[in-house]
Formats: C-alpha cells, structure tokens, sequence
C-alpha cells in the first residue's frame, strides 16, 4: 500500500508543479514507490498461491509485468503528446490509486 500511495503522491505533486526543479523533490517518494512495488506483487502472489502452482502464478504475473511495460509507456506517451503532461501524470496517480482499491 505504501508504494501506491507514494508513487500516486509523487504523480500528483509532477502534475501540479510541471517543471524539472519539481523532479528533485519527488525522487524519495518514486525511489520508494519502485522499490516496494517491484518486489510487493511476486510476494503476495507466492503466498496466495498453492504450492504446486506457484510457478504458473509467477510465470503469469511476469507475462503480465511485462505486457504492462509495453503498452502502459506508449499510453501514457499518447496521452502526454495530446493532452500534456499535467494529464498524462494525473492518469498514472488515477490509475495507481484504481490498482490500490483493487487490491
């Protein structure tokens, strides 16, 4: 939960403050966004996954990391090239916060 809303705060402040003096401050809350968030899903997933179908579990999740880190920058380049940036980084801390309620 913490990696959600770190990483959806540090979207919201780029949004609100779209200049490179506002990156210096968000970096904490992306580093810490990226390093829970990385390794939070195969954990959770190991554990609510039965023994003898762990590794289809895994093997999912990672098929779907990986579809996700092809289509999301190319979304969201969409989105920046035609709406800008304020609108591209509203979406990511929306779509964060979507996934947070999902869990």
């Amino acid at each position: 939960m913490l990696g959600y809303v770190s990483f959806a705060s540090a979207c919201v402040w780029l949004a609100a403050r779209p200049s490179a003096d506002s990156l210096w401050p968000a970096l904490p809350a992306l580093a810490l966004a990226v390093t829970v968030l990385r390794s939070a899903p195969a954990a959770l997933l190991s554990r609510a996954a039965p023994a003898s179908s762990q590794g289809e579990a895994l093997g999912a999740l990672d098929a779907a990391n990986s579809l996700g880190r092809v289509i999301a920058p190319l979304l969201i380049g969409c989105l920046f090239s035609s709406a800008g940036q304020r609108a591209a980084l509203g979406a990511c801390a929306l779509l964060t916060l979507v996934g947070l309620g999902a869990l």
